[in-house]
């Protein structure tokens, strides 16, 4: 069942069709919307390719090609290449001016938050994690890595490295209910108080396609993130990925 919102975002939609492409591409477009409000398609499902749909409607490959490419320029498909183009998941906002946990994001959206823990280890810092934590190369440090759900739909792949000197407390947390910036406020006294983050692109391959349960080559938003206490205080290093389908970031910013 659709909400109010969707609804209105789905009217938004089929108006912005009608008048910039015309009653032959509106047709196309309005009739996928229908499909998928009708739940006929579900996230994730395939939608007819072009080839199926220019068979269907009796037109030209460009026709039907700007009928879908509309529905993905406003997020209600999306396309794998050399795959096809799916329904899209109902995407979840990140504020990046905003420093809350993974946990903190859902469950403010009325999404119950989850983990499955893939790896918890304490090994050596590498040189890079040394550099970023500001430690000596082999300090040993907390590798705690784990598939984030929503709703117990596989989301994000989150992968971090903290101080074992800071983080001792930690190592035998059940982190597959708990939040980390939760933990590290109640258990070892540490605030976080800012981030560092560096957002790319990269497609879905290996084990991120297969944990996230997504075609390989579907897109991903990676983060690489370093995260602070007061004063200047590393506290973890560590890199995201996430669902481009299902999650986007939102960034705010003003002109001085």
């Amino acid at each position: 069942m659709q909400t109010g919102d969707q609804s209105s975002s789905h009217a938004a939609i089929f108006t912005r069709v009608m008048d910039s492409l015309g009653p032959v591409y509106l047709r196309i477009a309005q009739d996928l919307i229908n499909e998928i409000e009708a739940g006929r398609l579900k996230p994730g499902d395939a939608v007819p390719s072009e080839r199926v749909l220019c068979e269907r409607y009796g037109v030209s490959r460009m026709t039907a090609r700007h009928a879908v490419q509309t529905l993905v320029a406003d997020r209600l498909l999306y396309q794998v290449k050399g795959v096809g183009t799916f329904v899209a998941h109902p995407s979840m906002q990140k504020m990046l001016t905003r420093l809350n946990s993974f946990s903190e994001d859902l469950t403010q959206r009325g999404y119950r938050a989850s983990a499955r823990v893939l790896v918890r280890e304490v090994v050596p810092a590498d040189e890079r994690t040394s550099q970023k934590l500001q430690l000596q190369p082999g300090d040993p440090v907390f590798h705690l890595k784990r598939l984030r759900l929503a709703d117990d739909e596989p989301l994000s792949i989150e992968d971090v490295h903290l101080p074992i000197r800071l983080v001792a407390a930690l190592v035998d947390e059940d982190f597959e209910r708990e939040s980390l910036y939760r933990l590290l406020t109640t258990r070892c006294n540490i605030q976080l108080v800012r981030t560092e983050e560096e957002i790319r692109a990269l497609p879905a391959a290996g084990d991120h396609a297969a944990l996230l349960n997504m075609p390989a080559g579907s897109p991903l938003l990676a983060t690489e993130r370093l995260s602070f206490a007061a004063p200047d205080t590393a506290v973890e290093f560590g890199y995201c990925v996430y669902r481009a389908d299902k999650y986007s970031f939102y960034i705010e910013r003003y002109r001085e």
